[in-house]
């Protein structure tokens, strides 16, 4: 294969993964630690430590503050059933892994608790959207933060919110 070919063959592999981003949206790679031993899951405890994009050239944070991290996480776990701002409130109010936050961390004063309410969590929809927006654009995808998280109306005037993007978590130390 000539130089040609072989950069011909690259720009259809970029192609195709746009295309797929644009489909299934980013990969997300979503970082925890303090898990307890023994454990194999994520686990009420835990603290969300990053949020970041995965693609072929590397790993580009989405740098988001702790109670931005924590919407980001549950709207992650619930991704297949868009909801509403005082749905996720009311989500995050009774989720055990949102409460327990950081408890992991054997240190009080480190408890990492939120809280959050329904007007709110409109603008932090809207920040997390800019910081995916800089990541993704970092990484060199034509994808608008409002492409991942997104908006879907309803026959009311109520909003429902979904992340639309392929989730990972790692533990880590």
């Amino acid at each position: 294969m000539n130089n040609r070919d072989l950069f011909l063959d690259e720009v259809d592999v970029v192609l195709a993964e746009l295309v797929s981003y644009r489909a299934r949206g980013p990969h997300l790679r979503i970082r925890h630690r303090f898990q307890r031993s023994g454990m194999e899951y994520c686990a009420p405890g835990e603290e969300v430590l990053s949020c970041s994009v995965i693609v072929r050239a590397g790993e580009f944070p989405v740098r988001l503050p702790v109670a931005l991290r924590l919407v980001t996480d549950y709207l992650a776990r619930h991704q297949y059933q868009p909801q509403s701002a005082s749905q996720i409130y009311l989500g995050l109010r009774t989720d055990n892994f949102s409460l327990r936050h950081g408890d992991n961390t054997g240190d009080r004063s480190r408890r990492l608790k939120r809280k959050f309410s329904a007007s709110g969590l409109k603008e932090y929809v809207k920040r997390i959207r800019k910081a995916l927006a800089l990541a993704l654009q970092e990484a060199g995808l034509g994808i608008q933060g409002s492409e991942v998280l997104v908006s879907e109306r309803t026959v009311g005037n109520e909003v429902l919110y979904s992340l639309k993007a392929t989730v990972e978590w790692q533990h880590v130390k």
